[in-house]
């Protein structure tokens, strides 16, 4: 296991992790009475993988949302913006799981496109 210091995070990446488990924690504190918290954060290849756990209440997924905050969207927003992805497992009585994971790094399709376009050319003019 890495210390959080060890991880290599881009920054873009890294404050978008940051505000979705922020909302994550303020939704526990606000909603879940749970007693216990469990956060893990790990750096797996080229991913960046966190999960938030809670024994409260848990929730209606479709009760999500009405109140005024952002809460989920925006987490699930924030997650999409980075090519990430957000998954939530809840029921009443059953505590919460939120799962965050997202690639370290961007390559944008276009310059994916252009770059192997010219490797392509590469081998093919060659011979």
């Amino acid at each position: 296991e890495l210390e959080p210091e060890d991880l290599n995070i881009p920054l873009e990446i890294e404050q978008e992790l940051y505000y979705v488990l922020r909302e994550g924690l303020l939704n526990i504190a606000r909603h879940s009475q749970a007693s216990s918290v469990v956060l893990s954060l790990k750096q797996t290849g080229d991913r960046i993988e966190a999960s938030l756990k809670d024994d409260g209440i848990g929730f209606m997924r479709a009760s999500a949302g009405d109140g005024n905050g952002l809460g989920l969207p925006g987490m699930e927003e924030r997650a999409s913006r980075i090519g990430g992805k957000l998954t939530l497992e809840t029921a009443p009585g059953q505590g919460t799981r939120i799962f965050f994971n997202a690639p370290l790094a961007r390559e944008s399709a276009p310059l994916a496109e252009a770059t192997e376009r010219v490797a392509s050319r590469k081998l093919t003019s060659g011979s």
